[in-house]
């Protein structure tokens, strides 16, 4: 029964990909202090598969299930800085906003419609799909202190994720295959430390640490997403040119290990590790 639950109540691949396009602004009220306002453009697509049982339904060949979707939306930030050489301060509000995934729902091996029992009769092998994920509201809190060749940076977010309580996809008539998804996700704290040491006018190297809480309860825990606490550890280097800012960096996510239990099959231990390469670029006008 086990090996069953996992074969089909769970999605066997899942992908998610999100790039966000950030334009800023900011305005000096005094010598010191200033505030700033920025517009982010998200885009994101979400694909799963997962396999359908038309063995235990129809007594055909499993299929599999494609739930494909996308959408692009905006969100805005605020911030306020202080800085007094050599010491700055920073706080930062993130907006919340919703993205609404629009795709597809197809299973392929769908066996001949006379197979079909009463409760899947109005099933059809492909259709229109949405569903909606809601994404947190963000308070973040930077600090730097900044000497010649080197500068620390601390920083804390609180992340609002308790807004994420269920996913429920509407692909009309195949409905009935897919049930809600239940979060129910908690609200988290995140910490960081890092240091940066300038070798030149031209060029300097950054390594730094921190600590994410996991928003995801045991309760709604999906091996789709093993999520647990995680540490971070990032290393990268930054070339200040006259046309502005280029920056190359390594991210490193080292899962705790999580042991779920539940009484469902979903229990056991789980471990994961993750890396990341990633660059950026800031001009001035």
């Amino acid at each position: 029964f086990t090996e069953s639950a996992w074969a089909y109540s769970v999605p066997y691949s899942g992908e998610m990909k999100f790039i966000t396009f950030t334009a800023a602004m900011g305005l000096p009220i005094t010598e010191h202090l200033s505030i700033g306002s920025g517009i982010d453009i998200n885009t994101s697509s979400v694909k799963t598969m997962q396999s359908v049982p038309w063995s235990y339904i129809t007594g055909t060949p499993d299929g599999i299930a494609i739930l494909k979707g996308d959408d692009t939306g905006t969100s805005f930030r605020i911030g306020i800085h202080y800085h007094n050489n050599p010491h700055s301060f920073g706080l930062v509000w993130s907006s919340p906003f919703e993205m609404n995934y629009s795709g597809s729902f197809s299973m392929t091996n769908f066996p001949d419609r006379s197979l079909l029992p009463g409760p899947f009769s109005g099933i059809e092998k492909s259709v229109k799909s949405n569903f909606s994920i809601k994404f947190p509201e963000i308070y973040s809190l930077g600090y730097q202190w900044n000497g010649e060749k080197i500068a620390i940076r601390l920083g804390t977010e609180f992340v609002k994720y308790s807004c994420l309580k269920h996913i429920v996809v509407d692909a009309g008539p195949d409905s009935i295959l897919i049930p809600e998804i239940v979060k129910n996700w908690n609200d988290v704290s995140t910490y960081s430390a890092s240091i940066e040491y300038r070798i030149s006018r031209i060029c300097s190297i950054n390594a730094g640490i921190g600590f994410v809480e996991s928003p995801v309860p045991d309760s709604t825990f999906e091996p789709t997403l093993p999520d647990a606490n995680r540490y971070i550890y990032t290393f990268g280097t930054t070339f200040n040119t006259k046309k502005g800012r280029f920056s190359v960096f390594y991210i490193y996510n080292q899962f705790e290990k999580r042991n779920i239990q539940q009484g469902r099959f979903t229990d056991g231990i789980y471990k994961s590790s993750g890396s990341f390469v990633g660059c950026g670029y800031t001009a001035g006008i």
